[in-house]
């Protein structure tokens, strides 16, 4: 079957390119002949989708900070992250030609037997792109959601119903976390399936070729954080202390350390911060993906709440979800905790027992919908 995945390649997040390696590497595993749409829309498209659908300025505001580190990146270290995940990019992941508006994506019409959509926030309302639910499509094309996110779900009712409406036109929706399960329901909609994040359609070994070689620093505490909330440091002080490792601080592309007394690694590609965390010997992070791939390579590791519960933009539903299914709540703080430690996770294979169930069931779910 020929299929064409829709999700996010270009917003140089490590987690995103990798969820969108693992699901077309998954579908190709199972003898499918499957490419990436290389959408990156150009300046004129996004002011447009903004205007359309009304989203936050703070879009662009942080788009532009980001812009403004990478160049910074490009002046200090003399080559750019956005050279790194490019090279990712066009090694590993089949695409398209490039895409630069809604018109090259409605050249894709009746070209392939399945549209899939998914994973990471492409759903987001907050982030509104009526394309990433494949409305470009026509009404014979087959469509498939697999577990996109919708990062928040607190939004206008003016977004509510065009999201309501889009969905509609799939033949079969899945969602990753339980609150966008909620949220479709909560617009009036059948329930859909909740399945597991791409990258854990993969395993252990399926991930090495991407590693293989690539170990940099072997045995540190390695530490990965989107935010940067005041009780960090201190819960990173007391593992490093009790462990007596060195820490070193992954950075992500367009983005300031938390703490450049942490030995910050800058210019990393997607596949080198994975080999980071395949050979730490304790992983601290508030990421979603961070926290996954600990799990994926059984480390030992604390996620922490990146947003105060107080939030509107709150997005620790997602690894709230994780933790729950993965039975790990008490490697999830809200707050430094005088009684951490860096213990190993006892019963690991125990608790991802029922990750393990709902990965079996996530690759039926999406090879049913695939051929139904």
């Amino acid at each position: 079957m020929k299929i064409c995945i829709l999700t996010w390649l270009h917003n140089q997040n490590f987690g995103t390119l990798l969820q969108a390696y693992a699901l077309q590497q998954f579908l190709k595993a199972e003898g499918h002949d499957v490419v990436d749409a290389d959408y990156l829309p150009c300046v004129k498209e996004k002011l447009l989708n903004w205007a359309i659908n009304r989203n936050s300025f703070d879009l662009f505001a942080g788009k532009a900070r980001e812009l403004f580190n990478r160049k910074k990146e490009h002046d200090d270290f003399g080559s750019s992250t956005a050279d790194v995940f490019n090279r990712f990019l066009s090694q590993n992941i089949e695409t398209t030609d490039r895409i630069v508006d809604t018109d090259g994506l409605v050249d894709l019409r009746g070209k392939y037997d399945a549209y899939v959509c998914g994973s990471d926030q492409i759903w987001s309302p907050y982030l509104l792109n009526r394309n990433f639910y494949l409305s470009f499509l026509s009404d014979s094309d087959k469509r498939i959601a697999y577990a996109p996110s919708f990062g928040v779900t607190s939004t206008t009712q003016r977004k509510k119903k065009i999201i309501t409406d889009l969905i509609k036109t799939f033949s079969s929706v899945s969602v990753r976390e339980d609150a966008g399960a909620d949220f479709v329901e909560s617009l009036g909609l059948e329930r859909p399936s909740q399945v597991v994040d791409p990258v854990l359609l993969l395993s252990k070994e399926d991930w090495a070729p991407l590693i293989n070689g690539k170990c940099p620093e072997p045995g540190k505490i390695v530490c990965y954080f989107l935010g940067n909330r005041p009780f960090y440091r201190k819960a990173v002080d007391s593992i490093s202390k009790e462990l007596g490792c060195e820490v070193v601080t992954l950075v992500g592309s367009g983005k300031n350390a938390v703490d450049e007394q942490l030995n910050p690694r800058y210019g990393l590609g997607p596949d080198e911060w994975l080999a980071y965390l395949a050979s730490a010997r304790f992983v601290l992070t508030d990421s979603l993906h961070g926290t996954l791939f600990s799990q994926i390579f059984r480390k030992d590791y604390y996620c922490f709440k990146r947003f105060e519960e107080t939030d509107k933009r709150s997005q620790n539903s997602r690894v709230e979800s994780l933790s729950r299914l993965s039975n790990t709540e008490d490697r999830l703080l809200d707050g430094y905790d005088s009684h951490m430690n860096a213990t190993e996770i006892e019963g690991y294979e125990k608790r991802l027992s029922d990750v393990e169930s709902l990965i079996t069931f996530s690759k039926k779910w999406l090879l049913d919908a695939l051929e139904q």
